[in-house]
């Protein structure tokens, strides 16, 4: 608007003084005039916009999301050293050597003596081991148990060994009071040696004894180390 007006007061200012050409042709001339100046106007804009578009600074990335790390395997953990206070089972087939007790010549006290037996019934095998008696090479020892005899079991628990004969242990006993101390301590101190033993309750098939006919065999029986003589 500002160039129409100042465009129409030169035309005024020339037509005064007899400078301008005819109106009709002027009007022309000052119409390609205001047309000219809106298209540089309108390019001023066009290249304005253009250039605060170019020297406009970036806008920040944002960063890339990144995934969630997976947990790595747990590690195998191998078996650690075996706790000390745990008794390891032993692998089939190992043998332990024990001692067994036999009587004397005068049946006044007990005679030590080694056996090896399994690791996987050691209280069984030692008591089966005092049934079959010393060997020819042990002179000195003799049997506390009555020929025939057989053990039929041992069961142990809370530290108590019940060991189960068969019935000859009774019917075949002739050893008088005496006799009766070297069966039972012979019993006792040889199934004693082991850890998991402290006492001994004799069963024959399967009903406590309760005495051979002197000795109260009522309770578990315990050891008796003054009976023992190398």
């Amino acid at each position: 608007m500002g160039v129409a007006r100042n465009s129409s007061a030169v035309v005024v200012h020339w037509q005064a003084r007899g400078l301008c050409p005819g109106g009709r042709d002027l009007s022309r001339i000052i119409g390609e005039a205001v047309a000219m100046q809106r298209w540089i106007v309108a390019l001023w804009l066009v290249f304005s916009l253009v250039a605060a578009a170019c020297t406009r600074p970036p806008a920040p990335s944002e960063p890339a999301p990144v995934g969630r790390e997976s947990p790595a395997p747990p590690t195998p953990v191998g078996p650690g050293p075996a706790d000390p206070a745990t008794p390891l089972s032993p692998p089939p087939g190992q043998v332990l050597t024990t001692t067994v007790y036999f009587s004397d010549t005068d049946a006044m006290y007990l005679r030590p003596t080694s056996r090896q037996v399994s690791a996987e019934h050691p209280a069984l095998d030692a008591a089966r081991a005092l049934t079959a008696g010393p060997v020819p090479a042990e002179a000195g020892l003799y049997p506390t148990i009555p020929p025939g005899t057989r053990v039929l079991g041992v069961n142990i628990r809370d530290g108590v060994a019940t060991v189960n004969f068969s019935r000859e242990l009774q019917d075949k006993f002739v050893g008088g009071s005496a006799g009766e101390i070297m069966l039972i301590y012979s019993l006792v101190n040889t199934l004693t040696e082991f850890n998991s033993i402290r006492a001994v309750q004799l069963t024959v098939e399967g009903r406590p004894l309760t005495t051979l006919g002197h000795a109260d065999l009522t309770q578990p029986v315990h050891r008796r180390a003054d009976l023992i003589k190398s």
